[in-house]
């Protein structure tokens, strides 16, 4: 790797799914699609996972349930599988809360980045040129990108919660993007090109979240644990987002200038976006609690002193971007991995808690195997 800020792209990211996939198959893997895992086998007198009760959506439509037996599961299902996370709950799994981070996704033309970074007389070195038949010219720069972080943006009062402010997962050429699984549910999301040749460039804008935020949403009986009130905080900012938008994946935005004066934006002055479902302008500033509202209030004037425009009339705000990383925690074994709470079950990568990328990720993934190879051979000796 020479590249100090290496970029696949999305495009070539599709490329090179396929060919594991494939890669996959060579070896004996079966991948099963429109397939639903909806519960756990499972032991109740050992205390340990047998296999999965899984869903079929047939090209009919008719769905089908059926089981698979296995020796271990692997619960690797990403941040966004809140139906999971229910599942291990009720299944007796442990689970605790942990920060996170939420906010929007805030969206520039990429000129305006080009020059604050580069420097208005060097800018024009940054664009994308027109790609020829036969011919692979790159700029001389390459579009500009940026990090920002204010630490402590917002402290409560009583000096007992601090809040930070940053930039995360910025997109330089980008688009933004729905991941919503459910259009009642609203998340979106950054992405870029292998070329970034989007005239705009997008970033997350988000504030750190945690007990104070989660605990709202406990009962005063105590039947409902942070870590599940933690879900339903998520739930909650998700939700309210797509009643904003008012439907249809439509995202709720509003102008940077508005954003900091706590007024809405009227419609026709929201600025272009690379949003495709469309947006409709609402009271960004009404969707988190006032303390994270104040934390990304004081973090916006800070990076518009580092990034002139950076709040200006051109900056548009875009929400949620509410998956940054998962808010909750599976607890695992230190030595075996396994879930605590159900043998021969090993929860890993992000929707487990343990990684913040795809590199991390990866890396917890090979732990797990790795354990579950030390144990198999361990049974197989015995």
């Amino acid at each position: 790797m020479i590249s100090g800020k290496p970029h696949l792209g999305t495009d070539r990211l599709v490329k090179i799914l396929r060919e594991m996939r494939s890669a996959l198959k060579d070896r004996g893997v079966c991948i099963e699609f429109n397939t639903k895992v909806v519960d756990l086998l499972v032991d109740d007198a050992k205390g340990k996972c047998n296999g999965v009760k899984y869903e079929v959506r047939r090209e009919d439509g008719v769905k089908e349930m059926k089981e698979l037996e296995a020796d271990a599961v692997v619960v690797a299902t990403g941040h966004s599988a809140n139906d999971v996370y229910k599942m291990l709950i009720q299944k007796g799994v442990e689970m605790e809360a942990k920060s996170s981070a939420m906010g929007f996704r805030i969206e520039h033309p990429q000129a305006l980045i080009n020059e604050a970074q580069y420097g208005v007389n060097q800018a024009h070195f940054a664009k994308v040129p027109l790609r020829k038949r036969g011919e692979d010219r790159d700029p001389l720069l390459p579009v500009a990108d940026y990090r920002l972080a204010a630490h402590n943006a917002y402290v409560s009062p009583n000096g007992n919660d601090s809040y930070s402010c940053y930039s995360f997962c910025m997109c330089p050429g980008g688009q933004i993007v729905p991941t919503s699984v459910d259009e009642n549910a609203l998340c979106v999301n950054g992405m870029s090109f292998s070329t970034r040749s989007s005239k705009w460039a997008n970033s997350g804008l988000v504030a750190t979240v945690g007990t104070r935020e989660y605990s709202a949403f406990q009962d005063s009986k105590g039947e409902i644990s942070l870590a599940q009130a933690a879900l339903l905080f998520q739930q909650s900012i998700e939700t309210k987002a797509a009643t904003m938008g008012g439907g249809d994946l439509v995202a709720p935005a509003q102008r940077v200038i508005d954003f900091l004066n706590r007024r809405v934006s009227e419609q026709s002055q929201l600025p272009e976006t690379t949003y495709r479902p469309g947006i409709r302008s609402a009271p960004l500033h009404e969707l988190y609690p006032p303390e994270m509202y104040q934390a990304f209030y004081n973090g916006l004037e800070r990076f518009a002193s580092q990034i002139p425009g950076y709040s200006g009339e051109h900056a548009l705000l875009i929400g949620p971007e509410s998956r940054t990383s998962s808010v909750v925690r599976v607890l695992r074994d230190s030595e075996t991995l396994m879930a605590k709470g159900m043998a021969s079950l090993f929860p890993a990568g992000e929707g487990a808690g343990f990684s913040g990328g795809i590199v991390s990720a990866a890396v917890d993934g090979i732990r797990i195997a790795n354990s579950i190879s030390k144990i198999y051979e361990v049974q197989q000796l015995t």
